[in-house]
């Protein structure tokens, strides 16, 4: 039995609202450039046209998808359908919208990033922020100044056992979220804040590295109390700056 062809009113819906990039490339990787490729079944029954069920992929992806080994690789017909959806939204988006309104929706999640890290952290600290110095001086211009004084950390091993997650696993992933931003929404953002972002990236990283070998200098017998509290100090005064700056970024909307 001949396979049916995709109805080309059909296929063009897909082709523009794609613009010729692989969904999958998109999601995984920010990919934005155009692709060779096809229009993939995504229930892998041919004779099933219905647009949602249709999706533009680059020939690797497309290969990949319909192989036998894609379970493993875990590409989820559910998976492709949410990167085609975020995708299409990524295309309609600059049509509903001004310039001006999508820069100050990318710098408002720049500022937000630097919070979830830490609210972590203040979930973690125990007391300090109930009844801290915080809640008595009203002095402070916002929730970042306050730590230099909050902030009060002795060295042992339980305590860096408490919080290492923070630099092992919380620090990382906001990383990748900054960069993932740049990557996706980067032709918005000019070229300082570009490198504010990567810079900011880049001395989280050494706090990633310098919080693991904490442990074995202390195994040194050297009194790391000071060390210790600096570490925090210091991520949360970097975290705090870049959100303020990427506040102060945001233009006043028309």
């Amino acid at each position: 039995m001949q396979r049916p062809s995709v109805p080309k009113s059909t296929q063009t819906e897909i082709l523009t609202n794609s613009k010729r990039r692989c969904c999958i490339c998109f999601g995984l990787n920010g990919d934005l450039d155009v692709k060779k490729g096809q229009i993939a079944h995504l229930d892998h029954n041919p004779q099933n046209n219905s647009p949602n069920n249709l999706a533009f992929l680059c020939l690797d992806h497309h290969d990949e998808y319909d192989s036998k080994s894609s379970q493993t690789k875990s590409l989820l017909d559910t998976e492709v359908k949410r990167y085609r959806q975020d995708l299409y939204h990524y295309w309609e988006t600059p049509q509903r919208s001004l310039p001006t309104d999508i820069e100050n929706d990318v710098l408002q999640k720049l500022s937000l990033l630097p919070h979830s890290w830490k609210n972590e952290y203040m979930a973690i600290y125990p007391g300090h922020f109930a009844k801290g110095t915080y809640t008595e001086n009203n002095s402070y211009a916002d929730v970042w100044e306050m730590f230099n004084d909050v902030v009060s950390h002795s060295y042992s091993e339980s305590e860096w056992e408490k919080y290492l997650a923070l630099f092992a696993s919380s620090l990382p992933t906001l990383i990748e979220k900054l960069e993932r931003i740049v990557l996706i929404w980067g032709e918005y953002l000019d070229d300082h804040t570009k490198h504010l972002v990567f810079k900011l990236c880049s001395r989280l990283e050494t706090q990633v590295r310098t919080y693991s070998v904490i442990i074995i200098l202390s195994r040194r017998d050297m009194n790391m109390d000071t060390m210790f509290n600096q570490q925090f100090i210091d991520t949360l005064k970097m975290l705090g700056e870049f959100s303020i700056t990427m506040d102060k970024q945001r233009k006043p909307t028309i």
